[in-house]
């Protein structure tokens, strides 16, 4: 098994050539592996080759569900309003997957988490599983610049957190864990 958070991101064409290979190979017969994918990278077509090539499992970025939560963080291109339709479309490629939220943005309110329940309680029938992880502005975010800028972080616990942090791959999988 393994798990790779941009597999379905380098570009249409190379994610199909990738995806083709893997099923002429039968990489599915020894192995499965899991990947994350925001909802705009997924068709019905990669979904099936998805699943051919051995995926089981997909992360959806979805984040937040308040269209206004989601311009704040330059993330307008989630294409929340279609939500629905894709994790229907990956149920009936037959792979499980999660939703990634986000909730604690400075620019959140009770509304956008209030919105979040609602949406998630309106598509039960359809969701498999949902993670919900702590707004964190990452370093080489836009997030983190504006963060720094109007004094939000505790700067002892960021202090010890950033030495402490190792910014491979791995932190990031825990994260959504």
């Amino acid at each position: 098994l393994f798990t790779d958070e941009r597999f379905i991101k380098k570009g249409r064409k190379r994610d199909v050539e990738l995806l083709d290979l893997m099923i002429r190979e039968g990489i599915a017969k020894d192995m499965n592996f899991s990947c994350f994918n925001t909802l705009r990278d997924v068709d019905e077509e990669i979904l099936i080759k998805l699943k051919q090539a051995g995926c089981s499992y997909i992360n959806y970025w979805v984040e937040a569900i308040d269209i206004s939560v989601l311009k704040n963080m330059r993330k307008e291109h989630n294409k929340v309003d279609e939500a629905r339709k894709v994790f229907e479309m990956t149920r009936n490629a037959d792979i499980f997957w999660a939703a990634l939220f986000m909730i604690g943005a400075p620019y959140e309110s009770i509304g956008s988490i209030d919105k979040l329940e609602n949406y998630v309680l309106a598509n039960a029938d359809v969701i498999d599983k949902i993670r919900i992880a702590y707004y964190t502005p990452f370093p080489w975010t836009t997030s983190f610049s504006q963060a720094e800028k109007d004094s939000i972080f505790h700067w002892k616990v960021y202090e010890d957190w950033k030495i402490n942090y190792d910014w491979g791959i791995g932190p990031l999988y825990r994260l959504c864990q």
